[in-house]
């Protein structure tokens, strides 16, 4: 799992490198710049986790494809680290 994570991280380090942050994912990501809010703003219930359905509630217009490319290790929830690397891979 620590290697998958690491992984993951030198992929995302060489992406903002060669591509610039408005190209950071493959595809047609949205903008991040309306994504960049406090983590507690999307954990709606307090638990320290972002699920899906807490996500959708917050930015009501962002598909599921968003959600698992914040959800770096692909457990269905976005913490609070995965969420802090986002934005700091945006330069926020």
């Amino acid at each position: 799992m620590r290697k998958v994570f690491v992984s993951v991280l030198v992929s995302i380090v060489f992406l903002i490198g060669g591509c610039g942050h408005k190209q950071f994912h493959q595809g047609s990501m949205p903008d991040p710049g309306s994504y960049m809010i406090h983590f507690h703003e999307l954990d709606a219930d307090g638990d320290d986790a972002v699920t899906w359905e807490e996500f959708k509630l917050r930015f009501p217009d962002t598909t599921e494809e968003v959600f698992k490319a914040v959800d770096q290790d692909g457990d269905g929830i976005i913490d609070h680290d995965e969420w802090h690397n986002f934005k700091e891979a945006h330069g926020k």
